[in-house]
């Protein structure tokens, strides 16, 4: 949580987790890669942006992110265990490109008009699962249905586009036309009959 105060003569933002969420059973289980994506994505949080958090690979690679698929793992481990909420899907609206938001659940959103956000209470999602197995088998399931999900939406962009660009067919084209040799030389010149000029069609190897 983004505030300012001081405190033994430093000053400046912080964030904050309450300690029944870093000894939840939700939280032991987390890889290390999500532990580390979940405070980078509350350093977004400035104490009224909840559900306005953005975890694009463009706006993470300045916090060491370095692979997609890695993001993308650790992103299915913080939904499947209830850490965050979509507020926004990512797709095409209106013409534009946008990216998914989301939501802490252990933190209230407020009204965002500007993106359809509605304001919420927390909801503690990682607070449903009570001991570790239970933790463990939700984020396998989770992570197993939410990539199947990222997979059938992937292929289903891709038939549409390939609906929209289907591809070019090669062209084998082959003169069946009868040919006179015109003349030697290091240039071989011939001339089809059918046309009034000559077609030059190779060079002599030296």
């Amino acid at each position: 949580m983004a505030k300012q105060m001081k405190n033994n003569g430093q000053s400046g933002r912080f964030i904050s987790l309450y300690h029944d969420l870093l000894n939840s059973p939700a939280y032991r289980v987390l890889s290390s890669k999500g532990k580390t994506l979940l405070i980078d994505l509350r350093v977004s949080y400035y104490g009224c942006n909840n559900g306005n958090i953005s975890a694009a690979f463009s706006d993470l690679k300045h916090r060491g992110w370095k692979s997609p698929a890695t993001l993308s793992k650790s992103l299915y481990e913080l939904r499947s265990l209830g850490f965050i909420a979509v507020t926004r899907a990512g797709g095409l609206k209106q013409g534009t490109r946008v990216c998914s938001l989301y939501r802490f659940t252990d933190l209230p959103v407020l009204d965002i008009p500007k993106h359809g956000i509605q304001a919420v209470k927390a909801t503690h999602d990682y607070k449903a699962y009570k001991t570790l197995s239970e933790a463990v088998q939700a984020v396998t399931d989770g992570c197993n249905k939410l990539k199947a999900e990222g997979i059938q939406k992937q292929s289903k962009k891709n038939r549409l586009y390939r609906k929209k660009h289907p591809p070019l067919q090669k062209m084998h084209w082959k003169l069946n036309f009868p040919v006179q040799k015109l003349n030697k030389g290091p240039v071989h010149r011939y001339k089809i009959r059918t046309l009034k000029w000559p077609v030059e069609i190779g060079r002599k190897p030296i």
